[in-house]
């Protein structure tokens, strides 16, 4: 058992170092991704971040930031899981050797997750390698590691949700429940949209499961449960102080990077928003950087495969097509675009569902940036076909298998070393 683990180790090691080569020659000197401010910003919270646990008397306060005075550094950080993992290697290691180490361990960990999702849905580890290939190189995912963006980026929590959900509504066992709550709770405290994104890209797949099996209630209820008791320590502070926090204030509506008339008609709280969201092509080309979410063409047409060919129960397979159409639409923002420019009839916009989920409560309509909701393409992958093996697949009876993924694809050169 272990050595087939082993071996996916390496290869999903190897693969982040071909993502991002030629990183692996200058680590010491260069890191992934290109320059930007919020790479500076990722890596200065880092160091800061060691500075605040150094000195837990005083936190939120740190003197690292306007010294002498201080400032409270920790509310700069609502999501602190990337900060520490980061931790070891920023104080055991000298920097960049640092953060590409923390870089390749996140690439690596994403494959793996990926991995563990194909191996349950398909029953061996040909199936975990299709599924984690295609998670460890999910454009989405690529993006925000491009843009230095360490919460987004740690992808582990999705895939390995989605199973534990599976088995939930499969097997209708208590622990899988369990274990279902504490990856959304971790994904959530790893980067809050993720958790979000989760419950309402995974919405139809749920109704399926709660529908076909009813023994799957009472687990789907413990993984609420669980999900509320883990996540509820670490996001506490920021939702009872959320409109305090200076990123979060509702009554400060961030301006577009490039007014022009075209936006005139979009709502002045919405213009940043909108300039940050895709219109229907982005699906299909890598430009531009910050907000692509490029589908794989071979790994569409191997879904497509999987939906015509699969034995997945015909539910399961819409909600989990659901999920992945989710996310493309999601990604479009509040209205629809083409090019840089929002789409009129006349002089009304198109509205989108991103519009009627930000309308829903105040706490959605501060999430600006509907890009990332185009992870849910690769998380609404999964079992659309074969998803549990039968004994004579265990025995090698029926090798076939249909797991796939509605995986996007980053090119190499995405994330060559910056200089």
């Amino acid at each position: 058992m272990r050595a087939p683990w082993a071996l996916a180790s390496v290869v999903y090691l190897l693969l982040a170092l071909a993502l991002t080569w030629p990183l692996a020659l200058s680590l010491g000197s260069a890191l992934p991704g290109y320059p930007n401010v919020d790479a500076l910003d990722t890596v200065g919270l880092r160091g800061l971040f060691l500075r605040l646990i150094a000195d837990p008397a005083a936190l939120p306060m740190t003197d690292g930031v306007y010294f002498p005075v201080g400032y409270p550094a920790l509310w700069l950080m609502p999501n602190v899981v990337d900060h520490l993992l980061g931790a070891p290697f920023a104080a055991l290691l000298p920097f960049p050797l640092s953060d590409n180490l923390f870089w390749l361990v996140v690439l690596t960990g994403n494959g793996l997750a990926g991995h563990r999702l194909g191996q349950q849905l398909g029953g061996d580890h040909r199936a975990g390698f299709v599924v984690g290939v295609a998670w460890a190189v999910a454009e989405p995912t690529l993006r925000e590691v491009n843009l230095h963006h360490a919460p987004q980026s740690i992808a582990w929590f999705a895939p390995l949700y989605l199973g534990a959900m599976w088995r939930v509504f499969t097997a209708g066992r208590l622990h899988d429940g369990a274990w279902a709550g504490l990856w959304i709770a971790l994904a959530g405290l790893t980067y809050w949209y993720n958790a979000i994104f989760l419950a309402i890209g995974t919405a139809a797949f749920a109704a399926w499961g709660l529908t076909t099996n009813p023994a799957a209630r009472r687990p789907f209820l413990l993984a609420v449960l669980v999900a509320c008791l883990v996540a509820l320590p670490g996001m506490a502070p920021w939702l009872t102080h959320l409109d305090a926090l200076p990123l979060a204030d509702p009554s400060v509506s961030p301006a577009p990077l490039n007014m022009r008339e075209a936006l005139e008609p979009v709502p002045e709280a919405l213009r940043f928003v909108v300039e940050h969201s895709g219109d229907p092509a982005d699906l299909l080309r890598a430009a531009p950087l910050d907000r692509s979410n490029r589908i794989s063409w071979p790994l569409l047409a191997l879904a497509l495969w999987g939906l015509w060919r699969g034995e997945t129960p015909r539910g399961a397979r819409l909600g989990l097509l659901l999920c992945a159409l989710t996310g493309a639409v999601m990604s479009l923002g509040p209205y629809l675009k083409w090019g840089e420019d929002p789409v009129a009839l006349g002089d009304t916009l198109i509205a989108l569902p991103f519009r009627a989920f930000g309308q829903a409560h105040p706490f959605f309509a501060r999430l600006t940036w509907p890009r990332a909701l185009g992870a849910a393409h690769p998380a609404g992958a999964g079992g659309l076909g074969r998803p549990q093996p039968t004994t004579a697949d265990l025995r090698g009876g029926d090798r076939r298998r249909g797991v796939l993924a509605l995986g996007q694809r980053a090119a190499p050169d995405d994330l060559s070393a910056g200089p």
